[in-house]
């Protein structure tokens, strides 16, 4: 339901009880996910919707991480 509703493959967390999935449409995509799950008979506890941080978009841009050594540009 959330992978037809946002268009990306969903992130389970069974020790946290969370399911996270990108909503690169932002409100729309949640909208979406909430229906999908309500149609599937899913209960839902909580739902909230995160812009992703600095460090999330600079790891995506660049498919590595920061190290000591380097320096901002």
């Amino acid at each position: 339901a959330l992978r037809r509703a946002c268009g990306a493959e969903p992130r389970v967390e069974p020790d946290r009880g969370r399911v996270a999935v990108p909503a690169g449409g932002g409100v729309r995509s949640l909208t979406s996910a909430v229906r999908e799950l309500e149609a599937a008979g899913i209960a839902i506890e909580d739902v909230g919707l995160r812009r992703p941080t600095l460090d999330e978009v600079f790891l995506r841009l660049t498919d590595h991480r920061a190290t000591d050594g380097e320096e901002a540009a």
